[in-house]
């Protein structure tokens, strides 16, 4: 059972529903960002099809723009815009019942920072306890109304450098509004008092800009606010003071955390780890209360789920299914992009893609022994969709670019599997032309291009190698050079080496994992040597991949394990406790093919038994028991 602190919201709401509002069913809230913060609902019983014509209580349009989620609360929605070019900034009231618009209440701009098409002028989501709702906009800050729409008070908190804008949503503890402000100034996070406004604590962060929502949690009765970024922090709720960090993430963080009632589990993108941490500890946690890490595969956007599993969600439609022992156990891919983040009610997952298309999974099969995730249904409504769906009262409430819809269950769902995409029958010189005419390095030209991306994923054509190289490579957009590393990574042709070589070359840390991550399972012998030199990056994540991809090549034949076995040997020793967990599982690997190196391996992974680190020891109690070591090395 979840422990979350955030949980009284959700009874606070009940108790104060008001039989004036009509009769929808009696069922838990959505008061804040992701609800509770978990993005998983109580509620079993919402609805599985609809479009445009079916299932659809009601639409109403939305003025202006913004990329912030629904909230609902005493059967109200909640949801905030920006129009005139961000100079005005909205906060909207809608009935639940029939979508009418109660009230809205425009706040005036006096700046106009820099953004992002996709984060806009009112990127961050409104939380509420039922009596006041609370709203953020870089300008003119952090606000509170009642919910009859009186402005309470308004407390300015920029202005602030960022190029995405702040996106962090605030959040609620007791009678405080807390509140992440990170960008390249002066960054810090903040708690003002609910009724007046006034600030209670504010605690300077010196780290990279990060778009992350903290997340409030109870750890053995006592709070903590965890927010996540390249470093994750962790805050006493009551006056800000610090109480654990744990470094290994990418830099510009946007996944949220989520919490299981014992381990906070947080993901970075552009390919980078995710971590369970045992948030029971003091200071720099980093070697101590690590559980779990998977060192590549995360979102750059979209916010994980936890509920028997770990869910990793990937901008480019792939979930992963993670057990607790950091194995993938399942990977499941949906065609299409995603900038939301996924909620889950009962066994069911909802994500809905930037087209606007809402895909339902089912995830019953995962506790088969051939875990399995179905998926049930594709929904289509018009406008795309950046903004993260909410779930109360047995009904779904969808903000799509222009609209917010309410889905109710009723017509059921059509016999069949679920409508698939029109099959894209264009040819490689008209998706590559496509491509060329939509250069820009913001705004709908992005989608455009990782369409034509995603289709040459899908193809593997050879002849497109080179176009996927230079695409990674040179493209303005990180989105783009992303999606076009991951599907040259995805090739079997052994010809893709030569371009994965490139990619390993790159400055950008992602691009050289995308490139080792596909030369491990290619396998060129031309890869040896550019992945023992890229070894000794830096970056942890590098390194962990190198490992993989020299432990693949090992596998695959195009290197022999006496070549890469001194380097196994020696990354048990680095400083790094994921790498040296990385290192031990290469060796495992490897250790067949070791021939006069199989005694060496033994013991290395003898000794990381006794690592301080408990993923190293892990890994290490795995191999073991995988391969019948025991102390006294009779493995013969």
């Amino acid at each position: 059972m979840r422990k979350s602190v955030f949980l009284f919201l959700f009874i606070a709401c009940l108790l104060l529903t008001h039989s004036s509002f009509g009769a929808l069913p009696i069922g838990g809230d959505w008061p804040a960002w992701r609800g509770d913060g978990s993005g998983i609902s109580s509620e079993t019983n919402l609805p599985v099809f609809w479009n445009a014509s079916n299932n659809i209580a009601w639409h109403t349009a939305i003025p202006g723009e913004g990329s912030s989620s629904p909230i609902v609360c005493k059967q109200r929605v909640f949801v905030t815009a920006s129009s005139d070019s961000g100079k005005k900034r909205l906060v909207l009231c809608l009935d639940a019942l029939t979508g009418a618009i109660l009230w809205q209440h425009e706040f005036p701009s006096n700046i106009i920072p820099k953004t992002d098409p996709k984060s806009g002028y009112a990127p961050a989501t409104p939380v509420t306890d039922g009596e006041k709702v609370f709203a953020f906009f870089d300008s003119p800050g952090l606000v509170a109304l009642d919910m009859k729409g009186n402005v309470l008070w308004t407390v300015p908190l920029g202005p602030f450098n960022s190029p995405y804008n702040v996106t962090s949503s605030p959040i609620l503890y007791r009678d405080s509004v807390i509140m992440c402000c990170d960008h390249a100034g002066q960054a810090f996070i903040m708690a003002v008092g609910k009724v007046d406004g006034k600030l209670r604590w504010r605690t300077p962060r010196h780290l990279d800009i990060q778009f992350s929502t903290p997340l409030l949690i109870e750890y053995q009765g006592k709070p903590q606010v965890v927010v996540n970024a390249s470093t994750v922090k962790s805050y006493n709720p009551e006056d800000g003071s610090e109480l654990w960090s744990c470094a290994g993430m990418m830099p510009t963080v946007a996944p949220s955390p989520v919490y299981d009632g014992s381990l906070v589990y947080v993901a970075s993108g552009r390919n980078g780890p995710a971590m369970a941490i045992d948030p029971g500890g003091k200071g720099d946690v980093k070697e101590a209360n690590v559980r779990m890490q998977i060192a590549t595969g995360g979102p750059f956007v979209p916010s994980p789920l936890v509920s028997s599993v770990l869910i990793l969600p990937s901008d480019d439609g792939t979930l992963r299914f993670i057990n607790g022992q950091g194995n993938v156990i399942l990977t499941h891919r949906l065609q299409e992009h995603f900038t939301a983040s996924p909620v889950m009610a009962g066994d069911l997952i909802y994500w809905v893609a930037e087209s606007g298309d809402t895909y339902v999974v089912d995830t019953k099969g995962l506790a088969t022994d051939n875990p399995q995730a179905t998926l049930v249904a594709r929904n289509q409504l018009e406008g795309g969709c950046i903004a993260s769906p909410a779930v109360a009262s047995a009904r779904l409430y969808i903000r799509t670019s222009n609209s917010l819809f309410c889905v109710t269950s009723g017509a059921q769902a059509p016999a069949g599997s679920p409508p698939s995409k029109v099959a894209d029958t264009r040819s490689f010189d008209d998706l590559k032309k496509l491509f060329q005419q939509h250069p820009a390095a913001d705004g709908p030209d992005i989608a455009i291009r990782l369409s034509v991306l995603d289709e040459l994923a899908i193809r593997k054509d050879p002849s497109a190698i080179e176009f996927l190289k230079t695409a990674a490579l040179n493209d303005p957009h990180w989105d783009v050079s992303e999606a076009a590393g991951k599907a040259l990574a995805g090739y079997d042709d052994r010809a893709a080496g030569h371009a994965l070589l490139a990619l390993l070359g790159d400055f950008r840390p992602y691009l050289r994992v995308i490139g080792a991550q596909g030369l491990g399972r290619v396998g060129t012998a031309e890869a040896r040597q550019p992945l023992l030199k890229a070894l000794e990056n830096g970056d942890p994540i590098i390194r962990i991949a190198c490992l993989d991809a020299l432990a693949g090549l090992v596998h695959i034949g195009t290197a022999g394990a006496a070549e890469v076995l001194p380097t196994f040997l020696a990354r048990t020793q680095d400083k790094e406790g994921s790498v040296r967990a990385a290192a031990i599982r290469s060796l495992a690997a490897i250790r067949e093919q070791a021939g006069n190196g199989h005694d060496q391996i033994v013991d290395a992974i003898i000794r990381s038994c006794a690592d301080a680190n408990p993923i190293v020891r892990n890994a290490a109690e795995a191999a073991r028991k995988t391969y019948g070591i025991e102390d006294n090395r009779d493995t013969k």
